[in-house]
């Protein structure tokens, strides 16, 4: 009879999504209402239910629900997307059966936001400033513009450009920097710049940029020191806040935008003054106490700078003299003084010296000296060294015998109150005759010194004798004029250096010595005459004379065009090596300019290019002049050589390359870039035009502004890229041509969807795999590139969970190929490929039917089922091919794996007496001979037909049992005895021995005697043989 058992389901599985995780990408477009297919979730049980969905997180915004169509899901988008505000939401979803204890299964949602271009660019200031000098070099950045757009992609790429055409300035399409094309030739611009999307149609938006030339030299600063002059003054005692100086800036408001800033910015030491700027003229003032003899000068640096332009800035140097203070008074060396005079002396001779001293400084230390009485008749003078002479204009007789008693007064030179010092001097007037007079051995001396010698320098020696007495009572000589730049020694007459001196300044001194016999009181005195000649050293430089030169000259002139002349003088001595100049230009910008060396006349070196790259449109040259010595002017000439312009420069790109993107779907006429010629001539104007790589007129450029557009529709799938060659042309100068390449790379739009090569394919794989791992990798082709390519994958068949696959196509195992019982060894799946990033109406896919085929592993060895486990017995005489016995053996393995095989271990039936056959039957092969071998332990394998091979083994016990097939044999065969005639009756004569090859029983013998005669005299034991 037969037994049916029905198992009944119990619900322990959850509800399985196909995949684990889905990609959908949804248009920012998208409609509310719109809805997208997920599939559907499958559960193993039977009576599980109805299976119910729900968002579990991810829906905070509210944008989505959940909908079924049948048992299809589907996401349904119930609010308006704005990608600029969330472009990504991971969404987890529960599918939950319906019994009492539910199981649930999740899967997740990636919904990407897909950007529509719904943004335009947005310039980050309403508009734009920029400065730049007159000055600027070509090139110089002035400023830069920056929008930035939502949007995503190429929606969110912005390329700069200027509305209409500029010939001053250059804007990088990329950056939005705008820098200097040529020289200004304005004052000041308005210009209109455009930001677009690269979306198309595109979205463009609008600011304006206002450029400033600055003239760096707008500001003029004039520094007028209080009362005038200047140098101011300032005396030390002076009262806070005192006025020092004016300063005064002159300046075109429309060249400022100020205000203007006036500021000491070096040399107030001590911060002792101060500038109030509060009004124009600013006042330098006097704020702290100043100390002459601690600092008696200042020199301040004053700025004028526009606070905007900190480029435009005027500087000057206020020179402050700190004056003395007279708070000391006069006062003579001597109170008395004392002099001989000779009757024979006339006038202008020398008679002492008086000295008075004054502390102070400057004019509060200069003194004035005067005879205040005992003068009358003007025989006396005095001058301003304190010298008293004889009157040279008086001819009052002098009387041997006579003395004069004059007052001497040394008053301060002081502008303020001034003091003063007397002093009495006592003149006797002798006999010549009777008083030794010193007499110089010359009437005049001449002597020379160098100009550059250095004190203490000797220059000659006067030498005066006594008149009378001893020869040898020493004379002491003096300068008569203290103020001189020389030193006389007293005692030796020796004439030497005492300060620097200047030829320039004096070419020769005129001086009085004279000579003092202070052997008698009073003082007895004589004078001469000495005449220095300074003679020149090289210790001045040459001095130009203008110092700045300037000149303008076309371009193209030919070389040694006259440009101008520079004068420098010496002043050292004239005609002499000292004045000799020569000059020298330091910097001739590659031999570009030269200079006469004597005559100072600046022309060019070779023909001049306003254009040329390793040039310039003006150079400033530095001009040396040397004398004949090579001493070198301390401050160069300048030459500032402007370079007029004539239309003959080259044009040129700002790029070897230029690379654009557009979009695949773009309209005609959109605009792709703008390419810009440039040339160094002014008021050029350029035309453009492409010369080549326009493959189908894709592109077309506006010869004017250079600006490309799209001119044909675009399809990527057949040309992504176009390289085309683009010209441009002086119109002044049409030899002047150029050329640049455009590099367009047109961007992808996600018109095509993914197509497997083959509906079908076929793998095999090995079913020891582990869950988890790839056993396929899925892959449709999308003609589309980037994010448009990306395709996601899922399954429609699994094969009962068997397998899975992830979004990018990986299918893997899901469940062990190896268990029990195993039913089959093909599956067979269906891909699904699916666009990843269109909102397509219908979304394009393609499917893949792929069969797998599981190559088994021989896992396990074969096992003996029956198999004898007692000893077989055989006659010995049983026939050849008599079965013994039988095994069996089964393999848990499928397929060939599982396919047995027997065999006899030859080790154990080494002469092949035995042999098995595939069916486990185990028989005779070669006779059996019991006497030979008695019994077998056979080996019998049984074996796989896997890789490796797997093998069990048994042993099967074979006993031979015996048949009486041998004869009893005499071992000896004959014996030979000798007996005597006495031998008694009953004697042993011998034991015969006999053997039997087969066993008991057959092998059990009995003895006895054949012939009846012998038995009448012998007997015989029939069971030991003893005769």
């Amino acid at each position: 009879f037969d037994i049916n058992i029905r198992v009944l389901d119990v619900n322990d599985n959850p509800p399985r999504f196909p995949s684990s995780r889905y990609i959908v990408n949804i248009s920012e477009s998208a409609n509310v209402g719109a809805d997208y297919h997920i599939g559907q979730a499958s559960d193993a049980d039977p009576d599980h239910g109805a299976i119910l969905y729900h968002i579990v997180s991810g829906n905070e915004t509210g944008h989505f629900n959940l909908i079924t169509k049948g048992d299809v899901l589907y996401l349904q988008l119930i609010k308006k997307f704005d990608r600029e505000q969330q472009s990504y939401y991971a969404i987890n979803i529960s599918a939950t059966d319906s019994q009492k204890n539910q199981y649930v299964g999740y899967t997740r949602l990636d919904v990407y936001v897909l950007d529509i271009n719904d943004n335009a660019p947005k310039f980050q200031q309403a508009s734009y400033q920029g400065d730049i000098l007159s000055t600027a070099s070509i090139g110089t950045l002035i400023v830069t513009v920056h929008a930035e757009d939502s949007d995503d992609g190429q929606f969110g790429l912005v390329s700069y450009a200027f509305k209409t055409v500029q010939n001053d300035f250059n804007i990088n399409a990329t950056t939005g920097a705008i820098t200097l094309r040529r020289q200004p030739t304005q004052t000041s611009y308005t210009i209109a710049v455009t930001a677009s999307d690269h979306g198309q149609p595109s979205n463009t938006q609008q600011t304006i940029v206002s450029i400033k030339v600055i003239n760096p030299n707008a500001i003029t600063l004039n520094i007028q020191p209080f009362p005038s002059g200047s140098i101011a003054y300032v005396p030390e005692n002076s009262v806070d806040r005192a006025l020092v100086a004016f300063v005064t800036t002159i300046y075109n408001q429309a060249d400022v935008e100020g205000p203007v800033h006036v500021n000491i910015t070096a040399g107030n030491i001590g911060q002792v003054f101060q500038l109030d700027a509060r009004e124009n003229p600013a006042l330098v003032i006097n704020v702290k106490p100043l100390d002459r003899e601690n600092i008696s000068q200042y020199q301040l640096t004053i700025n004028a700078t526009d606070s905007k332009h900190p480029n435009i800035m005027s500087s000057g140097i206020l020179t402050i003299q700190v004056t003395d203070d007279n708070d000391h008074q006069p006062h003579f060396q001597r109170s008395e003084y004392s002099a001989l005079l000779p009757q024979n002396s006339r006038g202008g001779v020398f008679v002492l010296r008086t000295l008075a001293y004054d502390n102070d400084t400057g004019s509060n230390s200069q003194l004035q000296y005067q005879i205040l009485t005992g003068n009358n008749d003007f025989a006396f003078q005095i001058d301003q060294q304190g010298n008293i002479l004889m009157n040279k204009s008086s001819n009052v007789p002098l009387q041997i015998g006579q003395v004069r008693k004059l007052t001497i007064d040394a008053t301060e030179n002081a502008t303020s109150e001034r003091y003063s010092a007397t002093s009495q001097v006592t003149i006797s007037v002798v006999d010549p005759s009777t008083i030794p007079l010193p007499v110089f051995n010359a009437t005049q001396y001449q002597g020379q010194v160098n100009e550059s010698s250095q004190p203490s320098t000797y220059i000659l020696t006067v030498y005066a004798t006594l008149s009378q007495g001893s020869q040898n009572l020493p004379l002491y000589y003096h300068l008569v004029e203290s103020a001189v730049p020389f030193q006389l020694d007293t005692l030796t007459g020796v004439l030497t250096l005492k300060s620097t001196i200047d030829r320039e300044s004096i070419a020769s001194y005129t001086l009085a010595v004279y000579a003092e016999n202070r052997n008698n009181q009073p003082t007895i005195t004589s004078t001469t005459q000495v005449i220095i000649t300074v003679t020149d050293s090289n210790d001045h430089r040459p001095i130009f004379q203008p110092q700045h030169y300037s000149t303008k000259i076309e371009e193209n002139q030919p070389s040694d065009t006259y440009l101008t002349r520079v004068y420098a003088y010496d002043q050292d001595a004239n005609n002499t090596i000292h004045s000799q100049i020569r000059y020298q230009i330091r910097n001739n910008y590659q031999n570009r300019f030269k200079i006469n060396t004597t005559s100072g006349a600046v022309m060019t070196g070779k023909v001049l290019d306003r254009e040329d790259s390793q040039g310039s449109t003006s150079y400033t040259l530095i001009i040396d002049a040397m004398d004949g010595l090579g001493l070198k002017s301390t401050t160069p000439a300048t030459v500032l050589v402007t370079i007029l312009d004539v239309s003959d420069s080259p044009v040129y790109f700002q790029h070897n390359q230029y690379n654009y993107r557009v979009i695949e779907n773009a309209t005609i006429g959109t605009v792709v870039g703008q390419i810009q010629g440039s040339t160094a001539d002014i008021n050029a104007t350029l035309t453009y035009q492409i010369a080549a790589g326009n493959i189908n007129s894709s592109f077309q450029i506006n010869s004017t502004t250079g600006i490309i557009t799209v001119h044909r529709l675009l399809d990527r799938e057949k040309w992504p890229s176009y390289t085309l060659v683009i010209t441009v042309a002086h119109q002044q100068q049409l030899s002047q041509t150029n050329q640049t390449q455009a590099i367009i790379i047109v961007d992808d739009i996600n018109d095509h969807g993914p197509k497997f090569t083959s509906s079908h394919a076929s793998i095999n794989i090995n079913e020891q795999i582990q869950v988890g791992n790839i056993v396929y990798s899925a892959r449709a082709l999308d003609h589309d590139t980037g994010s448009n390519a990306k395709t996601i994958y899922q399954l429609l068949n699994d094969a009962q969970g068997r397998f899975t696959i992830t979004s990018d196509g990986n299918v893997t195992l899901a469940k062990s190929l190896t268990t029990r019982p195993i039913t089959t060894n093909t599956y067979w799946i269906t891909i699904l490929a699916e666009d990843a990033n269109i909102n397509w109406p219908i979304t394009p896919s393609s499917k893949l039917n792929l069969t797998i085929h599981i190559i088994r592993v021989n896992h396990y060895q074969p096992q003996f089922i029956t198999y004898p486990k007692t000893p077989i017995y055989i006659a010995e005489n049983a026939t050849v091919t008599t079965v013994l016995t039988s095994v069996s053996a089964q393999d848990n393995d499928t397929g060939p794996d599982s396919q047995i095989r027997y065999r006899i271990a030859s080790q154990s039936n080494s002469q092949g007496v035995f042999k098995i056959d595939q069916n486990g039957h185990i028989s005779i092969a070669k006779e059996l001979d019991r006497e030979k071998t008695s019994h077998y332990n056979l080996t019998i394998l049984a074996m796989d037909s896997g890789s490796p091979v797997l093998n069990t083994t048994i042993i099967v016990y074979v006993v031979v049992t015996d048949i009486n097939d041998n004869k009893p044999i005499f071992d000896p065969s004959s014996y030979t005895i000798t007996l005597t005639s006495t031998t008694p009756t009953g004697s042993s004569v011998v034991t015969v021995k006999a053997t039997d090859a087969d066993r008991a029983p057959n092998s059990i013998l009995s003895y006895k005697l054949v012939s009846n005669a012998i038995s009448n005299h012998f007997s015989i034991d029939s069971t030991t043989g003893q005769i």
